[in-house]
């Protein structure tokens, strides 16, 4: 009987090498997602980008990894060599969202729409790049048309349900949507009317199983052009913290890094 894998599979590490690990189903299906200790397949692993710390890099994590992939989708459009082209980003306090706003500012484009369901945040987002905050129960409010006013070329979509639902009419011809969640659902009530009338492309983001021989390309992104030179708001916690973290309801913006106290 033939071993159940091949010696090409198999990746070799140095002890003490900086490694990531995100995405296939760690911390959601399978164990260990804020463990100390993690037994992982090899081919799971990449070796940190040497341009990011190890905190840099669990500051990004799967929300920034998941942007970014976003990000590479949204940037091989043609309307993106215009960089006033009007872009949405939705649930953008969250971690995906802010990194999404973060990159896409820091790329040089300058008219970016930002939602959120807490306007208090609006400053924030202002200052992360958007141009415009709009509450997300905005969208969802405006009549649902086949087809709206062409306001957004390109899109990444965090909540999914009715909020993608209310945005499609209102893609520009030959837009794009990126969707990478279902905060506000998973249904999707909608018409052909987008894709057959003004050629737009919904996408999918997996980050969960991409491509291992895509993820180094994703995370170099990450390390250079995608690096975020003003980083969303970061909060470091203890590892004693945790419970409480997870048990405490919040409208946080940004995000919570949970540091492991290596001494014991």
């Amino acid at each position: 009987m033939s071993a159940p894998w091949s010696l090409q599979t198999i990746l070799f590490f140095e002890a003490g090498e900086c490694v990531l690990c995100t995405g296939y189903g760690t911390g959601i299906s399978i164990d260990g997602g804020y463990a100390q200790y993690v037994k992982v397949p090899s081919e799971w692993l990449l070796k940190c980008p040497i341009e990011l710390t190890p905190q840099e890099t669990m500051q990004l994590g799967t929300a920034g990894f998941t942007a970014a992939i976003a990000l590479t989708k949204i940037l091989r459009q043609p309307f993106t060599r215009d960089h006033d082209t009007p872009l949405l980003i939705t649930g953008a306090t969250g971690g995906v969202g802010s990194y999404a706003l973060t990159m896409l500012a820091q790329l040089g484009f300058t008219n970016i729409t930002a939602t959120t369901r807490d306007l208090s945040q609006t400053d924030y987002l202002t200052q992360l790049g958007a141009k415009h905050v709009i509450a997300t129960d905005d969208l969802l409010t405006a009549p649902l048309k086949p087809l709206a006013h062409q306001s957004y070329t390109g899109v990444i979509d965090t909540l999914g349900g009715d909020v993608l639902a209310h945005i499609l009419p209102y893609m520009a011809q030959d837009g794009l949507v990126a969707a990478c969640g279902n905060a506000a659902g998973f249904k999707l009530a909608t018409t052909v009317f987008p894709f057959i009338l003004r050629g737009v492309t919904l996408v999918g983001i997996d980050s969960v199983n991409y491509p291992r021989k895509d993820r180094k390309e994703i995370w170099q992104l990450l390390a250079t052009n995608f690096k975020p030179q003003t980083w969303p708001l970061i909060r470091n916690i203890a590892f004693s913290e945790l419970a409480t973290e997870l048990s405490t309801p919040t409208k946080q913006a940004g995000r919570v890094v949970v540091k492991i106290d290596t001494e014991h």
